[in-house]
């Protein structure tokens, strides 16, 4: 148990940590990065609680202050769902999804009145009954809430077709993560179970130790993703020293992601003659800082830029088991006009021609 208790209190600061650095460096780093934090300070206040909450003996000022913080159990599990979400839509508003917090808002309000109440001296049945009702809901609710956003987060990563240099990493981070949660809330839920139904402290306690080790290991990997991959996490602009910064104020991440925006939703790579003046027409940026800006952010020429958007469409086609679609059809449809061209394009992205994918995803 002691070293259970250590490995939590490593982990609660861990978590706190890594939060407060991203929070601290907000002006740097990405926004959906920005929201990740939020997140992480929540699991670590969660842990903490459960720290103040353990192994009550007496009711004290630490453990009322636990019981506080306890609310935040159903704080942290929408951040995950945003986080998936900022990735994957650059229109993501946070603002908007204030209902997400409800069960956090009347988890808190039935927190603070038990406090309130204690202090107070005030005893009520009435109140008492339904604490112990209320708890048993909330001990099932969480569970249900942690599984379901992680469900829908694993669900919004997944639909997305589009693997742009700016957030393939970001969204592989997030998968582990997704993954590694998944194991984590199955592994406590197992240690809710047998404390609760199967009276058996010893193996209950074998699982408790399990999930707080890997939440540590989440946290340090955090840690190690972060200084591995600071462009995951950091803005162009924290890079750039006085001499390479771009001196236009064009060249810059959000113009970049509005050129993709503009490229995915209005499907303007299906045009096989699709030039950058006309994506210059539609930006409103020059030619000239429009191809700045590629090159900056996605590494490439305008071409190969655009075909990068072709061949993710003939992977998502190349994918359908529909025999109508031949290869033929699918490059055409997919923006490319020249067959020797797709093959090159394709081969050089994903490492196969076409038909070799295609025969490939047929044994899936």
């Amino acid at each position: 148990m002691e070293l259970t208790m250590t490995l939590q209190y490593i982990s609660v600061f861990n978590f706190l940590l890594i939060a407060a650095l991203i929070f601290l460096m907000k002006r740097k780093v990405k926004v959906p990065v920005i929201i990740f934090s939020f997140f992480l300070a929540g699991k670590g206040i969660t842990l903490l609680s459960n720290i103040l909450l353990s192994e009550i003996t007496e009711v004290s000022t630490e453990v009322l202050f636990g019981v506080l913080l306890n609310s935040f159990l159903f704080f942290y599990a929408p951040f995950l769902y945003f986080f998936a979400k900022a990735i994957t839509s650059l229109q993501f508003n946070f603002k908007r999804n204030y209902l997400h917090f409800i069960p956090f808002i009347i988890y808190a309000i039935f927190n603070i009145t038990q406090v309130f109440l204690f202090k107070l001296n005030i005893k009520s049945n009435t109140f008492s009954s339904f604490a112990l009702i209320f708890n048993e809901i909330v001990a099932y609710a969480y569970y249900i809430q942690v599984f379901s956003y992680t469900f829908f987060a694993l669900k919004t990563i997944k639909n997305l077709n589009f693997e742009y240099n700016h957030q393939y990493k970001t969204v592989q981070f997030l998968k582990s993560i997704l993954l590694l949660f998944i194991i984590i809330w199955f592994v406590f839920f197992i240690h809710f179970a047998i404390n609760n139904y199967f009276q058996n402290p010893n193996l209950s306690n074998n699982f408790k130790f399990i999930g707080i080790l890997l939440l540590l290991i989440l946290s340090n990997l955090t840690l190690v993703f972060m200084v591995k991959n600071p462009e995951v996490f950091f803005l162009q602009e924290a890079f750039e020293t006085k001499k390479n910064k771009p001196q236009n104020k064009f060249i810059n991440e959000a113009n970049y992601k509005k050129i993709c925006d503009l490229m995915f939703e209005k499907e303007l790579y299906k045009n096989p003659n699709f030039k950058v003046v006309e994506l210059s027409e539609l930006t409103g940026i020059s030619s000239r800082n429009t191809s700045a800006i590629i090159k900056s952010f996605h590494g490439t020429n305008f071409y190969d830029f655009v075909n990068s958007y072709r061949i993710e469409e003939a992977k998502k086609l190349l994918k359908t088991n529909n025999e109508e679609l031949t290869i033929l059809k699918i490059l055409y449809d997919a923006g490319f006009n020249s067959k020797s061209v797709f093959n090159a394009a394709f081969k050089k992205k994903e490492g196969v021609t076409p038909s070799e994918f295609k025969k490939n995803m047929l044994h899936f």
